[in-house]
C-alpha cells in the first residue's frame, strides 16, 4: 500500500508539469507555424512581376499581420492593381482576416492600407494617383488610405512646388487630407489644393521668415479647414525671459509688422484666424500662445491667463475702427 501510495503522489505531481510542457510545445509549434507560414506567403510575393523585394510579419498579441512589398522604379499601375491582387491572396492563404499592407517605391514613397483597399472599387486609380504623385513631388511621400478616406504626407523642400505639382492629381475617397512639412514650416489642407491655396503657400513663407522683419517667425503652420486659413507662427523672442516678460508694450512695435505682413499674405481669404506662440514650435514643451485674433469673432474674455493684452492689441493693429462689434469666440 505504501508503494501505491508513494506511486500515486509520484503521478499526481508529474500530470501537471506534463500538462504545461505540452502547452508550451504547442504555442511553440503555434509560433513556429505562424512563423513558417509567413515566410512562404512572403517568399511567393517576392516572385510577383513588378516586386523587388516583399516581407510578411505574423499577427501578434497587439498588431495585425502586415504585408511589406518593395516594386520596381518603373511599376505601372495596372501592374501594382496585379501586386496588390497577389498581396491578397498570400494573405487569404496564410489565413489572415485582417492585415495592413505597404507598397513601396524607391527610398521615400510610400502607400499604406489595410484589406479594404482589395475590395476598392477604385483601387487601379488610387494606385495610379499614387505613382503620379511619387514621380512628381521632389520630397518624400506617404499616402494612409483608410475608409475615412486619404492622408497625404510630403517631406518638401519647398511647399509651393510641391503643392502645385498635388493640384493636378485627384485622389479617389471620401476625402483627402495633405499634409506638406519643410525645415521651417507645415501646410494641412483637407480637399484638392485651390489656388488660394498655392497662392498661400508661396506668399506666408516667404513673407513670416523674411530676415528683413525685425521679428520673424521662427516656424510657421499654416492650415486650411471648412473654407478657412488658420496661421499658427512661433516666435523666438530676445529678452521675454518668462511668459510674463512678453508684453505689447515692450515687443508690441517689433511684432506689429510680422503680424500685419501675415495677414496681407492671406489676402483675399475671407476667413483667417492668426495665433502667436511664443518659443520654437516644441511638441513635448508648453505652448504660448500669447496672441489671437481672427475675421470670425473676438477672443474669449480670459484666454490669456496672464492678462498681457496681446489679443486686443492685435484687434486694434489689424482691424478697421469701424468693425469693432463681432461675436466673441473661443480659443
Amino acid at each position: 500500500m505504501a508503494v501505491l501510495g508513494v506511486t500515486r503522489r509520484h503521478h499526481a505531481g508529474r500530470h501537471p508539469l506534463t500538462a504545461v510542457a505540452l502547452v508550451g510545445l504547442l504555442a511553440l509549434g503555434g509560433c513556429a507555424g505562424e512563423a513558417d507560414r509567413a515566410r512562404s506567403a512572403g517568399a511567393r510575393l517576392s516572385q510577383v512581376e513588378g516586386v523587388a523585394q516583399a516581407e510578411v510579419d505574423p499577427p501578434g498579441d497587439d498588431r495585425l499581420a502586415r504585408l511589406s512589398v518593395m516594386v520596381e522604379p518603373d511599376i505601372t499601375a495596372a501592374v501594382a492593381g496585379s501586386v496588390l491582387a497577389a498581396m491578397a491572396e498570400a494573405a487569404q492563404n496564410a489565413g489572415y482576416v485582417s492585415y495592413t499592407l505597404e507598397i513601396a517605391r524607391g527610398d521615400g514613397d510610400l502607400l499604406l492600407a489595410d484589406e479594404s483597399l482589395v475590395d476598392e472599387p477604385r483601387r487601379i486609380a488610387l494606385l495610379r494617383g499614387w505613382l503620379r504623385l511619387a514621380d512628381a513631388l521632389d520630397g518624400g511621400l506617404v499616402l494612409d488610405r483608410t475608409s475615412a478616406g486619404n492622408v497625404v504626407q510630403v517631406s518638401a523642400e519647398t511647399v509651393a512646388l510641391d503643392l502645385a505639382e498635388a493640384a493636378d492629381v485627384e485622389l479617389p475617397g471620401p476625402r483627402t487630407e495633405w499634409r506638406f512639412s519643410t525645415d521651417d514650416g507645415s501646410l494641412a489642407l483637407v480637399g484638392n489644393p485651390t489656388d488660394a491655396d498655392l497662392r498661400a503657400a508661396r506668399r506666408v513663407p516667404a513673407t513670416v521668415t523674411s530676415p528683413g522683419l525685425p521679428l520673424p517667425a521662427d516656424r510657421w503652420g499654416l492650415g486650411r479647414f471648412d473654407g478657412g486659413y488658420q496661421l499658427d507662427l512661433w516666435l523666438r523672442v530676445p529678452g521675454a525671459d518668462a511668459p510674463a516678460d512678453l508684453s505689447p508694450r515692450r515687443f508690441g512695435e517689433r511684432i506689429a509688422p510680422l503680424a500685419r505682413g501675415a495677414l496681407e499674405a492671406l489676402r483675399p481669404a475671407r476667413s483667417v484666424t492668426l495665433r502667436l506662440h511664443a518659443g520654437g514650435e516644441d511638441p513635448g514643451g508648453a505652448d504660448d500662445l500669447f496672441g489671437w485674433w481672427s475675421t470670425s469673432g473676438t477672443a474669449e474674455p480670459g484666454r490669456d491667463l496672464l492678462g498681457r493684452g496681446w489679443d486686443a492689441w492685435l484687434r486694434d493693429l489689424l482691424e478697421p475702427r469701424d468693425d469693432r462689434t463681432r461675436p466673441v469666440r473661443g480659443r
